[in-house]
């Protein structure tokens, strides 16, 4: 029988033989020579911001090295900064791909990292909000729509941006 405690050694293990070519592309990880920001937008940028998040990463980067510590700065909180869309405690939208909708598995995994941060608290927290909000809108969005894989923000039926011709991208 499989322990946990072995589970974990080789998912850590396998992780760090995964990240061996990458860990010799010489700053490529956080370069904008492969499409990366190498800093987080500016606070009236985004989209959301968590202090849970916010705090574990001013205890968590100075810890790190250079290039992954601006990476994981600027990754970490990807999601709230450029994704979400928090209409109240009832109510987010997670925008999950290139248009403006929300599949309904990839905003589920797209907040998941940030539950254990809400979770510490022990009370209620915009971040905890949020999340609840999530789940209110996917369980509302599944009532419209068992069959449908995503949802757009206001339910306007249109899975991609209109050209100036009017018509739907091909």
């Amino acid at each position: 029988m499989v322990t946990l405690s072995a589970m974990r050694a080789f998912v850590a293990y396998a992780a760090l033989l995964a990240m061996a070519p990458v860990s010799s592309m010489s700053g490529a990880l956080a370069s904008d020579s492969v499409g990366c920001h190498k800093t987080r937008p500016s606070p009236a940028r985004r989209k959301f911001s968590s202090p849970e998040v916010d705090l574990f990463l001013l205890d968590t980067v100075p810890r790190l090295r250079d290039q992954i510590a601006q990476t994981f700065n600027v990754c970490l909180p990807n999601a709230l900064d450029s994704t979400f869309v928090v209409a109240g405690r009832d109510d987010s939208f997670v925008i999950t791909g290139d248009i403006d909708a929300m599949w309904l598995r990839d905003s589920t995994f797209q907040v998941l990292p940030y539950v254990r941060y809400f979770l510490k608290q022990g009370h209620r927290t915009e971040l905890s909000d949020a999340v609840c909000g999530l789940v209110r809108r996917q369980a509302r969005s599944v009532l419209i729509d068992r069959y449908a894989n995503a949802f757009n923000l206001d339910a306007r039926g249109r899975g991609g941006p209109i050209r100036a011709t009017g018509g739907f991208p091909r």
